[in-house]
């Protein structure tokens, strides 16, 4: 029986200004990072159509926004357990979640 391969990340870590979460960066990028401001984060399954058909829209909101959001993307597939964590209904993905700072400014 052959090893499970992970799934092929949705955006390109050279191309994309969409950053790929995991269970090893995410806590680093985003939730340490929460003072230093506003975050947008879209969790899908990489293995559905339906989560697919959000990428140009979400790339393009990326390299629009980038200078005012952390843009990144969680695959749920290979990060069940990360998804999990954070609370995500896997069964209405694609899904987006903003994530402003802590604490809130006045």
């Amino acid at each position: 029986m052959g090893a499970l391969v992970a799934a092929e990340p949705m955006y390109s870590n050279v191309k994309s200004s969409v950053m790929n979460l995991n269970k090893m960066n995410y806590d680093k990028q985003v939730g340490m990072n929460r003072e230093k401001g506003i975050s947008v984060v879209q969790f899908y399954n990489s293995i559905e159509d339906k989560s697919k058909a959000s990428k140009g829209q979400f790339e393009k909101f990326s390299m629009e926004h980038k200078q005012m959001f952390r843009v990144g993307a969680i695959d749920c597939h290979d990060t069940a357990a990360l998804c999990k964590k954070l609370d995500v209904d896997t069964t209405i993905l694609p899904y987006f979640r903003v994530l402003p700072p802590t604490p809130i400014p006045a």
